[in-house]
């Protein structure tokens, strides 16, 4: 199984499951990162394929695909792979800080996810993110501000790897 089969057959599953004459509803969520270029389909287009699978079930079924970009929150996430290093003064974005940073609290992303939920007019795609990205460095900046530390180490993609692995074991 690959990357793109999984999500497309478990999705066209789905379809078929809702193609019968009585009406329902298939809300799917979703979210999306920008893919590593050793990857070997970029995660966009999987996206895009996976999105236009689900778009083609039974008319009958409404369809909420919602985008989930990266989640913070004060309990966890995002954040809590970036704090420890903000509070050991090692604080800084991943490289040069130039990439753009598309984000979500934890609290509009529940109120997105609740409102595609209940009221019929959310559907097809919707962008389950805050509406003006900001470039990473910026945003660690705002990080150090808030914590009363600095953001000057940029963090090399070895120590992400490591604190990431970590996690994941733990």
């Amino acid at each position: 199984m690959n990357l793109t089969s999984s999500p497309l057959s478990s999705t066209t599953n789905l379809k078929n499951m809702t193609s019968s004459d009585e009406p329902k509803k298939l809300e799917e969520l979703r979210r999306t990162e920008q893919a590593r270029s050793q990857m070997r389909k970029n995660i966009n287009e999987v996206c895009r394929e996976w999105e236009g699978t689900t778009l083609k079930t039974n008319k009958d079924v409404r369809v909420a695909l919602i985008r989930i970009s990266v989640v913070l929150g004060k309990d966890g996430g995002a954040l809590a792979m970036m704090i420890p290093f903000f509070q050991m003064f090692a604080g800084g974005p991943l490289g040069i800080g130039q990439q753009w940073f598309s984000w979500i609290h934890m609290d509009d992303l529940m109120n997105v996810i609740y409102e595609a939920l209940t009221k019929p007019s959310y559907q097809g795609v919707i962008n389950g993110t805050a509406p003006n990205p900001v470039r990473l460095g910026e945003m660690c900046q705002q990080l150090g501000s808030v914590l009363g530390r600095p953001s000057w180490l940029p963090v090399p993609d070895l120590a992400l790897k490591a604190l990431v692995t970590e996690k994941q074991n733990s």
